[in-house]
């Protein structure tokens, strides 16, 4: 009697054990949705198993449709994941090399890059290839431009290496938009055709595909930016022509969970080409996926975390994997706070990691700098300040400073973008004081002064800038701007 009553006891524990953990990552969730810092769909696994999966937050706003189950998410650089697959599965079948360079698939291709770029550099970042995201033009124009793919290969796909090949890393969407034409050039198929019968056919992922401009896709969510209070529609992006097998997927939790049980339960890919594809390399990035084994506090033991992050206009993604216990953290959300990509899901999934860990964790605060944002764009500049010194000084535990070097440089812009010069001038001016070590703040604090025409405090502002760090090419050009009309002034 005592040994059944002991088994009964430890059977009803385990599933309110579940229960328990799926209660507090509900509340979790809640305490980010009611921070306005998530909308959108979760799913935990265990094994394959689903211990938690919700819906929060609006796929609509301006009709009130709330997210499901069903909702379809662009999951953006999670998809380097599946062209990575779509590469080591041609590995396998002999049709390449990882060895092989750029050149051997793409004769249009600079030959002097193109024949030193191997399949292997571009699937790790290690190419030095430059990220045609991070040009200046690529968020103002590009993304706007319906460009046939060879065109923008060679235009923006092709700029002068970074450092020598192998050497170092450098994340580099350029080097996944390439990868998805070599699978074109190999297979004589679309990318989205290779995709469709290699992957969401073999394993049952009824509700992903690649998007196109013109496509209609049922329950697809629309973008948001949330930023100082207020959501607004996210930018146009073309997609397909910026994006393509660098980002420009879509799916849903449950067809994430198909995909990750048969990315490492061996489905797609054998055990001796699965082990590379998983070997991280320099940065420890692997082929389209982080892989990382770190001691987290308060475990007895090292886990090893296959991760990546995805960010597009509008929507952010997460998939956070336990490779020794094969517990699996989803998060899809159609939301991008204050505009800014550094605003990740990895705390949500960290958090959810320490729940299912019992290990403790941190709750969600509401954002330092969303409350002085509402104010500086609602009420005046002085009374943001105010508030921001306020919450500094008498309330730190209760709000969220994160990243508030950079996030108090994008409002400065914000506001220089609303031509609200002096407002911006004031912020920027802030920052400075906040970080006075931190190059980048004095960069922008004399761009602003520039725009005011303060050509003296902005000279002034741009040596700090350079003192600080001597690369900053940015500051050396401007001060040779400036100081050449102050001479020129002068002169008259």
């Amino acid at each position: 009697m005592k040994t059944t009553f002991i088994i009964l006891v430890f059977i009803c524990f385990i599933p309110f054990n579940a229960q328990n953990k799926a209660k507090q990552i509900d509340e979790l969730l809640k305490s980010y949705s009611n921070l306005q810092q998530f909308s959108g769909n979760i799913l935990v696994s265990k094994h394959g198993k689903i211990i938690f999966k919700k819906e929060y937050g609006y796929a609509d706003r301006e009709f009130s449709i709330p997210n499901t189950v069903d909702t379809k998410f662009r999951i953006a650089s999670l998809t380097k994941q599946f062209t990575a697959m779509l590469i080591m599965q041609l590995k396998e079948s002999g049709r390449l090399k990882l060895t092989d360079p750029i050149s051997a698939f793409l004769p249009y291709y600079r030959k002097d890059i193109g024949q030193k770029v191997t399949i292997h550099q571009l699937l790790t970042n290690s190419s030095g290839i430059p990220d045609y995201a991070n040009r200046t033009d690529f968020f103002s124009e590009i993304i706007f431009h319906n460009y046939p793919r060879e065109e923008f290969v060679k235009r923006f796909c092709s700029e002068n290496l970074q450092f020598e090949p192998g050497s170092k890393y450098a994340y580099s969407n350029s080097g996944y938009y390439i990868l998805g034409i070599i699978i074109e050039m190999i297979t004589k198929k679309p990318y989205a055709t290779v995709l469709q019968e290699n992957i969401f056919d073999a394993i049952g992922m009824k509700n992903s595909g690649l998007e196109t401009q013109e496509a209609l896709i049922k329950y697809k969510a629309k973008g948001y930016n949330y930023s100082y209070g207020t959501y607004s529609n996210a930018d146009y992006i073309n997609i397909n022509s910026s994006i393509f097998s660098a980002g420009g997927i879509y799916s849903t939790i449950e067809d994430l969970l198909l995909w990750n049980e048969a990315l490492y339960g061996g489905k797609l890919l054998s055990q001796e080409n699965k082990k590379i594809m998983f070997t991280p390399y320099i940065n420890k990035y692997a082929c389209g996926i982080i892989v990382n084994k770190i001691l987290v506090p308060g475990m007895d033991h090292d886990v090893t975390f296959a991760t990546h992050t995805g960010g597009i206009n509008g929507f952010r993604s997460l998939i956070l994997h336990n490779m020794e216990d094969n517990e699996t953290i989803i998060l899809l959300s159609n939301t991008v706070i204050n505009n800014s990509y550094e605003i990740d899901l990895n705390p949500i999934g960290n958090r959810i990691f320490s729940i299912l860990h019992d290990l403790p964790y941190e709750q969600p605060k509401a954002s330092a700098i969303d409350k002085v944002g509402e104010i500086a764009y609602n009420g005046s500049i002085e009374k943001a300040i105010s508030f921001f010194q306020q919450i500094k000084s008498k309330e730190k535990d209760k709000y969220d400073f994160t990243n508030m070097e950079t996030e108090l440089n994008s409002l400065g812009y914000s506001l220089i973008h609303k031509t609200r010069i002096k407002d911006a001038i004031a912020i920027f001016r802030i920052n400075t004081e906040e970080y006075p070590s931190a190059w980048n703040v004095f960069d922008s604090y004399g761009e602003a002064l520039m725009i005011d025409g303060q050509k003296e405090a902005a000279i002034k502002n741009y040596e700090i800038s350079l003192k600080l760090n001597p690369a900053n090419a940015n500051a050396e050009e401007q001060l040779k701007i400036l100081k050449s009309e102050s001479k020129a002034t002068t002169i008259q």
